[in-house]
């Protein structure tokens, strides 16, 4: 009979063994009579299964000599030299721009320390602007009220003045 490997349907993570043709004998002398002497042979063969790198072979086989096997390492190797170089002139701009950025955002916060008091000074400024314009307002407001009190004087003074020429005051001294 034919046993069958199922390794599709099992998940093995062990390296599969191959399997090869196996023969058992059975000793049916002992079981039949010493004038028989008719002899069977029980067989068992088994399905082996073969990986798939043996299956594989590929598509296209490229045939390359030694030289060009050797100029193509070459090549790869200035490649490599080249973008090593690269790599280390790149290191080397990082470094720079990243002292750079530090000194940048030093500087910036500066900045914007400054600019907060500025605002601070601007309101300040602003107060002092409001504070000076309601000053001049309250001179101008005294000054009228001077003016009005001087015009209210020089009134009283006329009324006193034609009061006392004609006997008649209706003016109270508090």
């Amino acid at each position: 009979h034919i046993k069958q490997n199922f390794s599709t349907l099992k998940k093995s993570y062990k390296k599969e063994k191959k399997v090869g043709m196996k023969a058992t004998w059975s000793d049916s002398d002992s079981d039949s009579d010493p004038e028989e002497t008719k002899e069977t042979a029980n067989l068992c063969f088994m399905a082996m299964q073969e990986s798939d790198e043996v299956k594989s072979k590929p598509k296209e086989e490229i045939e390359l000599t030694i030289n060009e096997m050797y100029d193509a390492i070459l090549e790869l190797h200035n490649d490599l030299l080249d973008i090593t170089k690269r790599h280390k002139e790149l290191k080397k701009k990082l470094v720079i721009l990243s002292k750079e950025n530090n000194i940048l955002k030093i500087e910036n916060e500066k900045l914007m320390a400054q600019n907060v008091n500025l605002k601070k000074e601007s309101q300040e400024s602003s107060l002092v602007d409001i504070l000076k314009k309601e000053n001049n307002d309250l001179r101008r407001m005294n000054c009228d009220l001077h003016k009005n009190f001087l015009i209210s004087l020089k009134l009283v003074r006329n009324h006193k003045n034609s009061c006392q020429a004609k006997d008649v005051c209706f003016i109270k001294r508090t």
